[in-house]
């Protein structure tokens, strides 16, 4: 080992070619012989070769025949070092005439180019000549076109100082007080400089019109009157004036604060004028313009308004909880909390140091559980005034257990179905995230899956918020963990062997034809029964909202058109959906079916139905189950 490289040693031929190259060249006898230092005395590529020594050990070792034939042997490798010299001289020959073809061509185009950049250069000296005569010309006129427009510009501003207490005047009349600090701003500059000579007249008219304006502004930011948007303007433009308002600070601070009695929630108003602009979003919007501008006059006042935006959502959640507490509807509700994020968005725009997404979320799991309990507390009461019922219309003696049962089953499922309608809305939200998921890339120029697509983690997380609900609204049922179809059979759809055939063909005739063996095969084979009763139970809702999500994916395939590649990214993700589905759903048989459908879907409407090879598939799932493994060890 040479340093941090180490020394291959070289067979006789690459030694021999070395050295041939070596000699051939010229180059140094020392570098090619650095390893041949060390040789043997009978090394016939050695530099210190001596051919008596050698003659004498040849000859002592050998007898006739092995002399005879070493002689042969060295004279068909005389003959072929020759033949390896004549190609090397021939090879670096033809290279020596191409070079110098080369070189003639080089030559060539390069006059042809001086040629042309000599064309060229002359043409820009003569149009920068043509330049310098024109600039020449005409710089008399435009130095006096330029002396003028100053003088314009002068003349302008003069016209605008002598007009400007009458434009103070016109904008006190129209109240339009941001335009007159505007105006007198503008003019302050040439005031200091002129104000005491030659326009001290208009700068006196224009203090007093402006001591006015003053005057106004006060009176708006102190009457109660006013909006809270029209005194925080008014607080602005005498800042802008340099009035002292930091006085005024506590004030104003105390006028915001009596502004949340009129932004406060009024539930009833806000489901009534559901798509309408209510009072309290007029309202609110005001009061997130108040805090933009309060922070403007303000900036250290940024610890009070937080505390007073906490309070406000605080005390409108407040409101929620005791709304909820009287009979209403999920709707009602879920407009209640629509308007109260709504607020926490505006007043997150102006106020992101308030936090308050993370205390609204909070507040809003009370507000809901709240919710619930109340729900289910009338649901009971519904249930006892419907016996009650019963029983003053038939008498308790006249009244059967049928009747008795069958209104307070009644009562149950409706109560049950107004319960359960926000999982509905959770269920939209898986809709439209697999519509999302289809209707978004192309698929027909779909590249090659190189992982499961994150739309599967978007699904499976929605799943699992959606078990979470269902699990504290309603009881746990028995696991049944059956594979049944409705005759009873426990055949599944994966057991198929003209599916399993289907899928692992590489021959684009034989995957396209097996299309319609599979049609054939579902026509003999035992139906599998998809959607049965729902029972109110966790295991059975979840495996009911897993079913329509399914047949939803397999709707949305059908109206694509998908590529090889689109084909193989959808074969991926549904091999990778089975494992987490299986273990959250009671009817296994009807979701394995549901899967094997959405890819036997996908290869119809694909143009070159090729599968990946089974080993590719279980490469590519093992590798997404070990990155999500390794990201929860990290989150955890």
């Amino acid at each position: 080992m040479v340093g941090n490289e180490i020394v291959v040693p070289m067979d006789d031929k690459a030694k021999r070619m070395r050295d041939l190259l070596s000699s051939f060249y010229s180059l140094d006898p020392s570098i090619s012989n650095t390893t041949s230092k060390h040789a043997s005395l009978d090394d016939i590529n050695s530099t210190s070769f001596d051919p008596d020594q050698y003659m004498n050990i040849l000859a002592h070792k050998s007898n006739l025949e092995g002399l005879l034939q070493r002689h042969v042997a060295m004279a068909a490798e005389i003959k072929n070092l020759d033949t390896d010299l004549q190609m090397l001289v021939y090879e670096n020959y033809n290279k020596f005439i191409s070079a110098t073809d080369t070189i003639k061509r080089m030559k060539s185009n390069i006059s042809g180019m001086e040629t042309n950049m000599e064309q060229l250069l002359e043409k820009i000296m003569s149009v920068q000549s043509r330049s310098d005569s024109v600039n020449t010309s005409l710089f008399d006129k435009r130095e006096h076109i330029e002396k003028l427009h100053r003088t314009c510009n002068l003349l302008r501003k003069v016209q605008f100082i002598y007009d400007l207490p009458d434009r103070l005047g016109k904008c006190i009349k129209s109240e339009a007080y941001a335009d007159a600090v505007r105006f007198y701003i503008g003019a302050m500059p040439i005031f200091k400089a002129y104000g005491d000579s030659s326009f001290r007249e208009c700068k006196q008219a224009s203090e007093e019109a402006i001591a006015i304006v003053v005057k106004n502004l006060q009176g708006k930011l102190f009457s109660d009157s006013e909006s809270i948007q029209v005194r925080a303007d008014a607080a602005v433009l005498l800042k802008q004036l340099d009035f002292p308002v930091n006085n005024l600070k506590a004030k104003l601070f105390e006028k915001l604060e009596q502004s949340i009695s009129d932004i406060q929630l009024n539930p009833e108003e806000i489901n009534k004028a559901s798509g309408e602009h209510s009072a309290h979003e007029a309202a609110i919007h005001e009061f997130v313009e108040a805090v933009r501008a309060f922070r403007v006059i303000f900036p250290d006042s940024e610890e009070q308004l937080v505390k007073l935006a906490q309070d406000l959502v605080t005390k409108n959640f407040v409101i929620t909880e005791e709304y909820v507490k009287t009979r209403i509807s999920p709707e009602e509700l879920l407009g209640v909390l629509r308007a109260i994020w709504n607020d926490v968005l505006l007043i997150d725009e102006v106020l992101q140091e308030a936090a308050l997404s993370n205390h609204s979320l909070e507040a809003a799991k009370v507000a809901v559980t709240s919710f619930v309990r109340s729900t289910f507390s009338h649901l009971l009461q519904d249930i006892s005034d419907s016996l009650l019922q019963i029983l003053k219309k038939d008498g308790a003696e006249q009244c059967t257990l049928d009747v008795v049962l069958d209104a307070s089953t009644k009562a149950v499922l409706q109560g049950g179905l107004n319960v359960l309608l926000y999982v509905n809305m959770r269920t939209q939200r898986v809709s439209l995230l697999l519509k999302k998921r289809f209707t978004t890339p192309n698929w027909v120029k779909h590249k090659e899956p190189r992982d499961v697509h994150m739309f599967v983690d978007l699904f499976l997380q929605e799943l699992e918020v959606i078990v979470n609900e269902v699990k504290q609204t309603l009881p746990q049922g028995r696991r049944k963990h059956h594979r049944t179809d409705s005759n009873g059979s426990s055949v599944s759809s994966r057991s198929n062997p003209l599916r399993e055939e289907k899928l692992g063909r590489s021959n684009t005739q034989r995957a396209r034809s097996q299309l319609f063996e599979t049609h054939l095969a579902k026509l003999f084979k035992q139906k599998v029964e998809i959607f049965t009763k729902v029972e109110y139970t966790q295991e059975s809702v979840v495996t009911t909202i897993v079913k329509l999500g399914l047949k939803s994916l397999q709707e949305f395939v059908r109206l694509q058109t998908f590529n090889r590649s689109g084909f193989q990214q959808i074969q991926l993700d549904i091999q990778f959906l089975r494992i987490p589905l299986r273990e959250i759903v009671e009817d296994e048989a009807a979701i394995d079916f549901l899967l094997d459908e959405v890819i036997v879907a996908t290869a119809e409407r694909c143009l070159d139905p090729i599968p990946l090879e089974p080993p590719i598939l279980d490469k590519l799932i093992r590798a997404k189950l070990a990155k999500t493994e390794e990201l929860n060890t990290i989150s955890s």
